[in-house]
């Protein structure tokens, strides 16, 4: 078992509005959008991981490998045969994201605002992030919700919700660690997977299906045990994916 640290900088740049709330889900409270400490908008870093391992998800399918999905089966039996097949194999999900016996050792930071954005939305003359320069990040929108039954507007059903503004630019991080056990494949599977899986990401948050939250990532910078590595020559290679389930099979303990 061979282990490798890695470290990606990424840029993120919304070509719609968009809505990441803040993930209370009581009342109108989910209607805000998601700031950090100091009131500039922010992107979740669970959220940027939940997109990332579902991309990854979908490139193992695609490529032929099983994927088993995060969460214990209910029935005895399931479980069983869930167990034997997380042992009976390397699986390229878990190394990357953990698995419920062990947690996952690459971490996601919230992706933050860019600083030339930052300092846009900061008042020049006091130099402080104040009120007003807040509500300049987002636009608000009316909308009312409509009865599934009468296909008409529910009585008091009429809010407001809060969108990030379209082409705000966010800077993130992903870096830690993950195993993998053959030398074969250079770069190893894995990172060829997570790299393809951040920068298939197109769209984040809430309302993806009417427009809100379309969005180009883009890999600035990646380190691979402390040492730089050209993203373009790693992107190249995503071709020896192709190869990716009989690497998988070849990995089995």
């Amino acid at each position: 078992m061979k282990v490798q640290s890695i470290d990606i900088r990424y840029s993120l740049q919304f070509l719609s509005p968009f809505h990441c709330g803040v993930g209370e889900g009581r009342g109108l409270h989910d209607r805000s959008v998601y700031r950090d400490s100091e009131g500039f908008l922010a992107i979740p870093g669970s959220t940027i991981k939940g997109l990332v391992r579902n991309n990854c998800e979908s490139l193992a399918r695609l490529y032929g490998v099983s994927v088993i999905g995060p969460h214990l089966p209910q029935g005895k039996d399931e479980r069983k045969r869930y167990v034997k097949s997380i042992l009976s194999k390397y699986d390229i999900i878990y190394a990357l994201f953990g698995s419920p016996w062990h947690p996952g050792t690459v971490f996601f930071d919230d992706a933050s605002l860019d600083e030339e954005w930052r300092m846009y939305f900061t008042d020049s003359k006091s130099g402080e992030h104040n009120l007003r320069t807040q509500r300049w990040q987002v636009e608000e929108r009316s909308r009312v919700s409509i009865n599934r039954h009468t296909k008409t507007a529910d009585e008091g059903g009429l809010f407001t919700s809060e969108y990030g503004k379209r082409g705000l630019g966010f800077r993130g991080n992903i870096y830690g660690s993950y195993s993998y056990l053959s030398d074969t494949y250079n770069p190893p599977l894995p990172l060829l997977v997570l790299t393809a899986g951040l920068e298939m990401i197109d769209s984040i948050g809430a309302e993806t299906s009417v427009g809100c939250g379309r969005c180009q990532v883009k890999i600035e910078s990646l380190q691979i045990d402390g040492k730089s590595k050209d993203v373009t020559e790693v992107l190249s290679q995503l071709n020896e994916l192709e190869y990716l389930h009989l690497a998988v099979e070849g990995w089995g303990t």
